[in-house]
C-alpha cells in the first residue's frame, strides 16, 4: 500500500483525501450553535442532494487566536470569495493538533502561503448530518508533513539564538560557587512518596552540604563538576551508578565535549526527566521513547553532554516549531509516558491498599486500635510507597542505607535475606539487634513512621505517649528526641511483639508538631516535677535535681552507663571569670572533666555566661564538654571514652512495665 503523500500543484499545497473522518468544532458563539457559514453550506449540500460529493475546503493557520496561537481553522476555499472570517466554518480540535504535533499543520500552512487545500464530506452526526474532513490518521499525516517539508523545517527557525538562549548559554558555563573537594560522604535512603522507587541522598559528611541524589542508578548532582569525585566515593561505599557514555548514539558537539560540565540540574518524575538551568526548563526526556525535547537547537550540545555524563541514553531529538515553545507546541504525552505513569499508579494503589490493611491487622493484634484507628491508617494511602515494586538490585542497595533503622536500633547486623515487614507486609532486610531475642524485619516506611509519627491528633498523641512512657521509660518524662531510639536494656532483650508495640505507639506521636511540655503534662507526667517559667524542675533517676528535661537526659545517661559524676560542681576561682568562686558547671566526671548542657544558647545574656565559662576553662586548662539539645541523640559518641566495657556501680532500673509485657509475650509466643 502506497504511503500517504502531500501534493503541490500550481503553487497550492493539497492534502489528498485519506481514510479517516476528522470532525471539527463548528460553533459560532457562546450558545454553541454552528457558524452561519457552516449552516448555509450544509443546507446547500442537502438541498442539491450533494451529500455524497466531495467538498473543496481549506485549512488556515490562525496565529491571532487568543486561546491557541497554533489554531487551525477550517474554511471554504479562497475562490468562494470573502476574507477568512467570512469563510470560517470552524476549528480543528486541539486534541487532533496534539496528536499530529502541535506545530506541524501550522508549519505546513505557513509554507503554503496561508491555506492548505483539503476535502470534506457530509457524514451522519449525533443528531443530524455534519461536515467532516477526509484525512489520514494522525501519525500518517505527521509523517507526510515531515517528508514534505524536509528535515530542516524546524532547525531553520533555530539558526539564530534568541536573547534568552544567549543568556542560557552563558549560564551553562557559570556556576554559583566553588567548593572544597569532598573527602567523605553520607548516604541515606529516602522514600519517594508515590514515585517509582526510593532514591539515595548524598551529602558531604563534614559540612552536611547536599551533593545530589542517586535515582534508578543514575547520579544527579547539584554541581555537575563534582561527578568524578562523588562517583568514586559512591563506588567505595558499594553504590553502583551509571557510567559516563563515552560514545553516545547522537554524537556530542565540539563545544560540549564529555569532559566539560554543564550547569544543569534534573527534576525527576516517573516517566520523564526535565533538565533545568537556574530554575528554567531547557529540555525534557521521555524515558520510554528516549526522545529528548530541547527548547532551542543552540542548547542541544549542552543537554546531550549532560545526559551522556549522567549515563542517560538519548535516541532521538525533538524541537519546538519556534525556540522556547515546548510547553505551548508539544503535547505533554509526547514528552512523557502517561500510560506508564497511569499503570504504575494503579498498581501502586492496589499494593498500598493491601499493605495498609495488613498494618491495621497488626495494630489490632497489639491492642492499639484505640489510639491508632483504621481510618487514620487508611488516610495514609496518599503518602505511602510501594517498596515491593522495586527491582531487587535497587532494593538491596537501598536497604543498606535506611537511616531510621540505625536511629531506632543503634548498632545492628543486616542479614543477606529479605522478608515481609512484621507490621505491614512490605519487603525489608532482616537484621539482628541486641535489643531483641530474635531477628527482626521492618520495612523502611514503618521505620520512618516510628521516627516521624503519622497522626496529628494531640489528645490521641498524649494517650499514646502516656502508654509509651509507662512501658519504655518507667513513667518518667523524656525529651521528644529520646523517642528516636528504643530505650531497651541490651542485657535483657525483648521479644519481637513487644518491639512491634513500641514502634506502633511511636506512629501515633507526630514529631515537632505539639508543644512537648504540654503533651507530657497531658500524658500524665510531672507528678513529682514542677514546671517553671524558664524550665522544668525534675529529679533524674539517680536523685539529682535537674532544671530541664535536657539536663535530666544527660544525667540519666551518665547514671545508666555507670559514669561517675557530681552534680553542679564549682569552677576554680579566677579573678576575671569567677572572682567569688560561685560559678558552677552542670556536672564533673571522675577525671575532673567538666560538662555543660547549654539550654538557651540563643539568649544573649545566657550566651555571655557561656563564653565566660569557656574562657575560664581555657585559662585553667580544664577539659570542658559542651552539649546542646542537638547532641542528646549522640551521647554514646560524646562520652565514648568514658563508657566502661561493663556497667557497674549503678542503681539504674529499667522499666518494669516493658519487662512484664516481655514476659507475657514470651509465654504467649
Amino acid at each position: 500500500m502506497a504511503s500517504y503523500r502531500i501534493q503541490s500543484a500550481s503553487g497550492t499545497v493539497v492534502l489528498p483525501p485519506g481514510g479517516e473522518r476528522w470532525r471539527f468544532s463548528s460553533w459560532g458563539g457562546d450558545d454553541e450553535t454552528n457558524t452561519p457559514q457552516y449552516i448555509a453550506l450544509l443546507a446547500f449540500l442537502e438541498e442539491h442532494q450533494l451529500e455524497h460529493v466531495p467538498i473543496e475546503l481549506a485549512l488556515v493557520h490562525r496565529a491571532d487566536n487568543d486561546y491557541n496561537p497554533n489554531a487551525i481553522a477550517v474554511v471554504t476555499p479562497a475562490g468562494s470569495g470573502g476574507d477568512v472570517d467570512s469563510r470560517h466554518l470552524g476549528y480543528l480540535p486541539d486534541s487532533d493538533l496534539w496528536k499530529v504535533g502541535m506545530g506541524l499543520i501550522p508549519d505546513l500552512a505557513d509554507f503554503a502561503g496561508g491555506e492548505i487545500a483539503c476535502t470534506g464530506l457530509v457524514v451522519e452526526g449525533y443528531e443530524s448530518k455534519a461536515i467532516a474532513l477526509s484525512l489520514p490518521g494522525h501519525a500518517e499525516l505527521a509523517k507526510a508533513i515531515d517528508d514534505f517539508l524536509g528535515p530542516d523545517r524546524v532547525r531553520w527557525r533555530h539558526s539564530q539564538p534568541t536573547q534568552k538562549t544567549e543568556v542560557a548559554n552563558a549560564d551553562l558555563r557559570a556556576f554559583d560557587e566553588n567548593h572544597e573537594p569532598v573527602s567523605n560522604i553520607t548516604i541515606s535512603t529516602e522514600l519517594s512518596f508515590r514515585g517509582p522507587f526510593r532514591y539515595l541522598r548524598v551529602t558531604d559528611a563534614a559540612s552536611k552540604r547536599f551533593l545530589g541524589d542517586v535515582d534508578r542508578g543514575h547520579l544527579f548532582l547539584k554541581d555537575e563538576r563534582e561527578r568524578p569525585n562523588v562517583s568514586a566515593l559512591l563506588a567505595a561505599a558499594g553504590v553502583p551508578v551509571a557510567e559516563v557514555i563515552q560514545q553516545p548514539v547522537i554524537p556530542l558537539t565540539e563545544e560540549w565535549p564529555i569532559t566539560t560540565a554543564p550547569n544543569i540540574h534534573t527534576h525527576r518524575k516517573v516517566d520523564f526527566l526535565s533538565f533545568h538551568l537556574r530554575g528554567v526548563l531547557i529540555a525534557q526526556l521521555n524515558l520510554s521513547t528516549r526522545k529528548l525535547w530541547v527548547e532551542d537547537n543552540n542548547l542541544l550540545g549542552a543537554t546531550l553532554c549532560y545526559a551522556a555524563r549522567a549515563g542517560i541514553e538519548v535516541r532521538e531529538i525533538g524541537l519546538p516549531r519556534a525556540p522556547w515553545g515546548l510547553v505551548n507546541e508539544v503535547h505533554p504525552r509526547d514528552m512523557r509516558d502517561q500510560d506508564f505513569r497511569d499503570s504504575l499508579v494503579e498498581k501502586q494503589e492496589a499494593s498500598v491498599e493491601r499493605m495498609l490493611c495488613r498494618l491495621v491487622a497488626s495494630v489490632q493484634a497489639a491492642g492499639l486500635d484505640d489510639v491508632l484507628s483504621e481510618g487514620a491508617i487508611m488516610a495514609e494511602r496518599w503518602r505511602a510507597d510501594d517498596i515491593n515494586s522495586e527491582p531487587l538490585s535497587l532494593f538491596r542497595v537501598h536497604e543498606v542505607f535506611v537511616a531510621p533503622r540505625q536511629q531506632l536500633f543503634g548498632a545492628h547486623t543486616l542479614t543477606a535475606r529479605s522478608k515481609r515487614c512484621r507490621l505491614c507486609g512490605q519487603r525489608g532486610f532482616t537484621f539482628k539487634s541486641a535489643l531483641c531475642v530474635e531477628p527482626l524485619t521492618y520495612c523502611h516506611q514503618c521505620l520512618e513512621r516510628a521516627c516521624r509519627g503519622m497522626i496529628e491528633d494531640r489528645p490521641i498523641a498524649a494517650r499514646a505517649l502516656g502508654m509509651l512512657g509507662q512501658l519504655e521509660f518507667d513513667g518518667v518524662p523524656m525529651l521528644e528526641a529520646q523517642l528516636d531510639a528504643l530505650h531497651i536494656n541490651t542485657a535483657s532483650p525483648l521479644h519481637a511483639p513487644v518491639i512491634d508495640k513500641l514502634l506502633m505507639l511511636r506512629f501515633v506521636i507526630r514529631r515537632r508538631k505539639f508543644p512537648w511540655t504540654y503533651l507530657l503534662e497531658e500524658a500524665g507526667f510531672f507528678p513529682g516535677g514542677l514546671r517553671l517559667g524558664w524550665g522544668t524542675l525534675i529529679r533524674a533517676r539517680d536523685g539529682h535535681l535537674c532544671f530541664s528535661l535536657g539536663e535530666k537526659t544527660v544525667c540519666d545517661f551518665l547514671h545508666q552507663h555507670g559514669i561517675k559524676h557530681d552534680r553542679e560542681p564549682f569552677y576554680p576561682i579566677d579573678p576575671d571569670f569567677n572572682p567569688h568562686g560561685l560559678r558552677r558547671a552542670d556536672w564533673k566526671l571522675d577525671d575532673l572533666t567538666f560538662v555543660e548542657f547549654w539550654g538557651m544558647p540563643n539568649d544573649p545574656k545566657y550566651a555571655a555566661k557561656m563564653r565566660q565559662k569557656r574562657q575560664l576553662a581555657q585559662r585553667r586548662g580544664l577539659t570542658l564538654i559542651e552539649l546542646t539539645e542537638r547532641e542528646l541523640p549522640t551521647l554514646p559518641t560524646v562520652f565514648s571514652e568514658w563508657l566502661p566495657t561493663t556497667v557497674t556501680g549503678t542503681s539504674w532500673v529499667w522499666s518494669r512495665a516493658v519487662t512484664d509485657l516481655n514476659d507475657e509475650s514470651g509465654v504467649n509466643g
